[in-house]
Order: C-alpha cells, then sequence, then structure tokens
C-alpha cells in the first residue's frame, strides 16, 4: 500500500538520458491515471543536456 501522502508532495521519476536518433524524433511512452478529488497537477519538463534547463512539455490537472 501507499503511504499517507501530504499536500505539496513531489514525486519525480528521472531516466537515463537518450541519445539522438537518425531522424531527430524522440518519443518517451508513460501510463498514469489522475482520478479523485486530491489530485493535483502532472507537469512533464524535459532537457537537453545533463544539469541543463527544464523546459516544461505537457501539463495536466487532476480531476476533481
Amino acid at each position: 500500500a501507499a503511504s499517507p501522502t501530504r499536500s505539496g508532495q513531489k514525486a519525480r521519476i528521472i531516466s537515463p538520458v537518450f541519445g539522438p536518433t537518425t531522424s531527430g524524433a524522440c518519443t518517451f511512452t508513460f501510463y498514469y491515471h489522475m482520478f479523485g478529488s486530491t489530485i493535483g497537477n502532472l507537469t512533464i519538463y524535459t532537457r537537453t543536456a545533463v544539469g541543463g534547463q527544464l523546459k516544461q512539455r505537457y501539463r495536466r490537472r487532476g480531476t476533481t
């Protein structure tokens, strides 16, 4: 079972660096659900270099 959560808590998923492809395209696929009255936001960021600036790519609000 998951531990109890508190408002404002954050989680991070950090992946290895993705190498460039010959086409220059890169796809990252993941699955999630955001149902419930206490779900906050999901925001996805990318960066082009280790330690580089984060760029927001996606943001979704949970259902209420």
